[in-house]
């Protein structure tokens, strides 16, 4: 597994088909992963009109409550809560890319792409950069060699092992995975999922009609993934990068090209072996299957594997619960100033007198 195809990303391009000390208490490999914190480079920040829309709504790490744009409430489990304070740098947010990201609509356009310019997987990986910005995490685009035995989404394999290595947690998205709320930060999900510190990754399940191979579990879906370095990491992915090669896993060969390609590994093999290294969190909450909003429906989340013509619409949602209502409850409370009372006498219409200043405040007009 030395290499990565260079015309796909992680991205199925397929049809549907706390702090530092509370979570190690070993030493990592000391291998070097670029990270933004370690570069000499200038970082920009984000334009002041989008930090200003969204920071107001940045929830608090240990928040006990959490209502969605949707009006769902969402409570962190009674016990206290694992994190405590932010992690900023110390959390990675991982793209995996080997596509040109540089043409019109790309992600590195050097044009003035408008609105409807940008690609679904561009408008998916500013959603992500927003994120990560927002609560100070680190961000990355991790581009591999080329390997044109195995299919691009094999890219996100090496990159989260290397990645593990020098930040405390990866959060690993592909293109097609929209963060609904990015004011809530990634650790209120780590205290809401209870993510263990002794499991390497944490993944959604696909709805239940999808079945592994063995009939056995809804698959696992790995275009989300939470990734921690754990004593058993380097062996659970020296397992999951040479299953292709079939020196541990007989007939693993198939998954090279063939979708569901590195998927598949995890549904058909590594959840039997590994299963401490594996944390599963529910479809609904971190996948997404459109008409299927009660067992599948992104809360947190939305994964458009099957659909990736929705990204474009879902970004805009997760966008306009910063605008709309704010605006809405700015003219609720400006009522005073911009409702104004008629009443209609025979065919005329005339402005209402006010009884009395107390009750209906001071008219003003234009």
């Amino acid at each position: 597994m030395s290499g990565i195809a260079s015309t796909t990303s992680a991205d199925d391009l397929d049809s549907p088909h706390g702090d530092h000390s509370q979570t190690s208490n070993f030493s990592k490999p000391t291998t070097k992963y670029p990270s933004s914190s370690q570069s000499s480079k200038t970082e920009y920040d984000l334009p002041p009109g989008i930090l200003g829309l969204i920071q107001p709504h940045i929830t608090s790490v240990t928040a006990q409550k959490f209502t969605s744009h949707k009006g769902k409430v969402y409570e962190l489990p009674k016990k206290a809560p694992k994190f405590t304070k932010p992690l900023g740098n110390k959390i990675l947010i991982l793209d995996v890319e080997s596509r040109n990201i540089s043409g019109p609509g790309g992600l590195l356009d050097d044009g003035t792409p408008t609105t409807d310019d940008l690609q679904g997987l561009t408008l998916g990986r500013l959603n992500h950069y927003l994120f990560a910005k927002l609560h100070g995490y680190d961000y990355q685009i991790a581009q591999l060699p080329d390997d044109p035995s195995l299919h691009g989404t094999w890219n996100k394999v090496p990159a989260m092992l290397q990645a593990i290595k020098q930040y405390e947690y990866v959060f690993f998205l592909d293109g097609d995975a929209i963060i609904m709320h990015p004011h809530l930060p990634l650790e209120w999900l780590l205290n809401y999922w209870d993510i263990s510190g002794n499991a390497t990754i944490a993944l959604a399940e696909d709805p239940k009609k999808f079945l592994n191979g063995k009939g056995l579990y809804p698959n696992l879906n790995t275009g989300v993934i939470i990734a921690h370095y754990t004593p058993g990491s380097d062996e659970f992915f020296d397992a999951w990068m040479t299953c292709p090669d079939e020196t541990r896993y007989a007939g693993c060969g198939v998954w090279k090209l063939k979708h569901t390609h590195e998927q598949a590994v995890i549904n058909e093999y590594l959840r039997y072996d590994y299963r401490e290294e594996i944390q599963i969190l529910s479809c609904t909450e971190a996948n997404r299957y459109p008409n299927d909003d009660d067992e599948c429906s992104g809360e947190f989340i939305s994964h458009f594997w099957p659909f990736k013509e929705m990204i474009t619409g879902a970004v805009k949602e997760a966008m306009a619960q910063y605008f709309w209502p704010p605006l809405q409850q700015t003219i609720s409370h400006d009522r005073e100033n911009v409702i104004k009372a008629f009443s209609v006498n025979g065919l005329g219409v005339e402005q209402a007198k006010p009884e009395n200043k107390s009750e209906a405040g001071e008219l003003h007009t234009n």
